[in-house]
């Protein structure tokens, strides 16, 4: 019996350790990002101005939350350090980011 009650006692410190390994590998997705990009004008889409940049051999438009005024210029090359944003997008063609660093 006291076997069975240590055994029951040992599995849920288990399951903690397993589930803080998830953890820790999730942070790693959302890690910031530096990059790259062209700016490009959406906002006949009512999207303003996005940032296009290549994942993958693939185009993707990325929504920052703040940009400044003097990047919103289309077709302009803009490199700069981002991390995925949690917002929902106000834009339904792009991914919502914050930019952390923009590099000259």
């Amino acid at each position: 019996m006291r076997k069975l009650i240590t055994a029951i006692l040992f599995i849920p410190l288990l399951s903690c350790s397993i589930n803080k390994e998830s953890t820790e590998s999730n942070t790693e997705i959302v890690a910031n990002k530096s990059t790259t990009g062209i700016i490009r004008d959406k906002s006949m889409l009512d999207c303003g101005f996005l940032i296009e940049i290549k994942i993958d051999d693939n185009l993707t438009l990325l929504e920052p939350l703040s940009l400044p005024e003097n990047y919103n210029s289309d077709g302009m090359s803009i490199k700069f350090d981002y991390a995925i944003s949690r917002r929902t997008s106000t834009c339904s063609i792009a991914m919502p980011i914050i930019i952390n660093e923009i590099f000259e």
